[in-house]
């Protein structure tokens, strides 16, 4: 029953993150500003991995993705452990 309930509440939290993320990426102005240098690199890299071999470009693609994928985790986790403690802290001081 609980495996049903933390499936649940993780559902919920991606939901939540994701709207969240949305919200930070139209709002946040440093989000914006990185997203605007970022843009600076856009070409400069394209071109720089089209000079690469195909061998190369499988080790840049490959090392890319595992790392947005270990950020995208970690962000998640971090997120839902502050939803945890939020909740320890309601707990606490008898709100629920």
């Amino acid at each position: 029953m609980l495996d049903n309930y933390s499936k649940h509440i993780n559902e919920l939290l991606l939901e939540i993150i994701d709207d969240k993320l949305k919200q930070s990426l139209s709002t946040n102005a440093e989000i914006k500003q990185q997203t605007l240098d970022r843009h600076k690199y856009d070409k400069a890299f394209s071109d720089l991995v089209d000079r690469m071999d195909e061998e190369d470009k499988a080790i840049i693609d490959d090392y890319l993705s595992l790392n947005n994928c270990i950020n995208s985790i970690l962000f998640c986790d971090i997120y839902k452990y502050g939803f945890y403690d939020c909740v320890d802290l309601l707990k606490d001081l008898k709100i629920i």
